[in-house]
């Protein structure tokens, strides 16, 4: 899906396989959605990206 807005408004994090694991919406106050299967190991720097994505906001 294609929105007029002309800069992203959001991301995806996605496995090679095409599963998405995270996405970060950008718009007003941002919304985070982790997926409940990361694991420990993969949710902490998932989890840290999405934050600085943020934070550039």
């Amino acid at each position: 899906m294609t929105l007029p807005f002309g800069v992203p408004v959001g991301y995806e994090f996605v496995r090679p396989n095409g599963t998405v694991v995270a996405a970060v919406e950008l718009m007003a106050r941002g919304r985070v959605w982790l997926s409940p299967s990361l694991s420990p190991e993969v949710k902490g720097p998932v989890a840290a990206a999405v934050t600085s994505m943020l934070m550039q906001q």
